[in-house]
Order: C-alpha cells, then structure tokens, then sequence
C-alpha cells in the first residue's frame, strides 16, 4: 500500500479514506470496535488503507488472490502482472479512478467513477 503521510494527502483522499473507515464500521459491531481500537493505536493512513482494501475487495466481488486497485497505487498498467490475480485489470482500474479525480482510497471504485462521469 501507499504510505502517504497524512499531510501529502488531498482533501478527495482524505474524504475517501474516511468514507471507506465508515463502511467497515458499519460491517458490524465487531468490525466497528476493532476500527476504533486500531484509531487509538496506529495511524490514520494505515487504518484508512485497510478499510479502503477491504471495502474495494467486497464491492468489487475479488477472489482472495485477486489485486484490489489499492495494491497497484504507483504501478503503470503496462507494468502490471497479467495474471491470475488481476493485477493488469486493477492497475487499468485504478488509473481510470486517478485520471478521474477519485481517491486511491474509494471503497467503491465503479460507484465512483460512475459518479464522477455523471458530473
């Protein structure tokens, strides 16, 4: 994952991250507390990351071997693996999301970027 400190991060990174906090929470109670737990003790990037990975694994329906597009942050799609895991197909993904001013962070790339079209 990226490793942003939080003051290079954007005002759309910022928001997408705490998007992506909210939905985990909203899993479940277990989820909820765990994600409190982890706000006291680790950073907020790191936290936000691992919420935006597992919503973007969730609504994009990924195998558990399959690249989510916040694994491919700084990979060109050229440079991507074209393999089972997906890593081409994720990197593609992720730079349409960039190149359309949505967060790295988004737990729901399609949604965002459908979004961002219909602007």
């Amino acid at each position: 994952m990226v490793k942003k400190p939080p003051s290079e991060l954007s005002e759309v990174d910022r928001a997408a991250g705490e998007l992506a906090i909210a939905m985990e929470k909203a899993e479940s109670e277990v989820w909820r507390q765990r994600i409190e737990e982890d706000l006291a003790t680790k950073p907020w990037i790191e936290v936000a990351e691992a919420c935006a990975y597992g919503c973007q694994c969730r609504n994009l329906r990924l195998k558990p071997w399959q690249s989510p597009p916040i694994w491919l942050v700084g990979v060109a799609p050229e440079d991507a693996a074209d393999d089972h895991r997906g890593g081409y197909r994720a990197a593609v993904l992720l730079q349409c999301m960039l190149d359309a001013g949505v967060s790295y962070l988004h737990p729901d790339p399609v949604a965002a970027l459908a979004a961002a079209e219909g602007e």
